[in-house]
């Protein structure tokens, strides 16, 4: 039987052979490497990606659904806002019951008798309760006799026959050792507030009366008065 012969490669054999080891590799590698940017989301398994393989704070909260992130506590106040524009002005609301004035005057002569007399008067509608002031003025002419007593008082009222008392009314006397005439002139001022408890239409008279002394050349000539209605707060 004829022996076959094993033969030792040459060591230039054996570096050969990994020089060609080493070239054949390499060119596989370089037929399975990928190019840039050539994988996208059909190339990727379903479940491919796992929380081991995702780079720590490289995901943000739009790449989460609705609820699966946990709320975070709440924040500080923010900064003061600027001062916002001046909004349109409001319409016009309707009147309140505010003051109302009445007035009245007179410049005819008038004897005053030695009982209480009107003279002049006036009227005002109070709409709810308040208070009503009530001024006037007249200017009066008494004829005097020397040796004589004139008495002459005059005040504001709510009745024709109210020529008020001691405490509120107007008084003029003349002394009886003055001389005769037939013109001593006096002008008095007077004024009053009254109370008002309920809505109404109020009247105030002027009055006077020549209580001494009277007689006929004892006259009024003219006279004024005002109403003014304050409601309450």
């Amino acid at each position: 039987m004829r022996r076959i012969r094993i033969h030792t490669p040459s060591p230039a054999m054996v570096v050969a052979l990994v020089a060609l080891f080493v070239a054949l590799g390499s060119g596989a590698y370089a037929a399975i490497t990928l190019p840039a940017n050539s994988v996208g989301t059909k190339q990727l398994k379903n479940r491919a990606v796992t929380a081991q393989k995702v780079k720590t704070h490289s995901l943000l909260s739009s790449n989460f659904k609705p609820g699966q992130l946990p709320q975070g506590p709440k924040g500080d106040p923010g900064p003061k806002g600027d001062k916002g524009d001046k909004g349109v002005t409001g319409a016009s609301g309707p009147s309140g019951p505010g003051a109302t004035f009445k007035g009245a005057w007179k410049t005819t002569n008038q004897t005053i008798g030695s009982g209480c007399t009107t003279y002049l008067n006036v009227s005002i509608y109070a709409s709810t309760p308040g208070t009503v002031m009530v001024t006037g003025q007249i200017s009066i002419n008494l004829d005097h006799t020397q040796g004589t007593v004139d008495l002459m008082v005059a005040d504001l009222g709510t009745w024709i026959v109210d020529c008020g008392n001691a405490s509120t009314q107007y008084e003029r006397l003349i002394n009886p050792s003055l001389p005769t005439d037939p013109a001593y002139e006096e002008t008095a001022t007077m004024a009053h507030y009254y109370t008002i408890k309920k809505a109404g239409l109020y009247t105030y008279y002027m009055n006077a009366a020549v209580t001494d002394g009277q007689d006929p050349g004892d006259q009024f000539k003219w006279g004024t008065m005002t109403a003014v209605f304050f409601p309450n707060p």
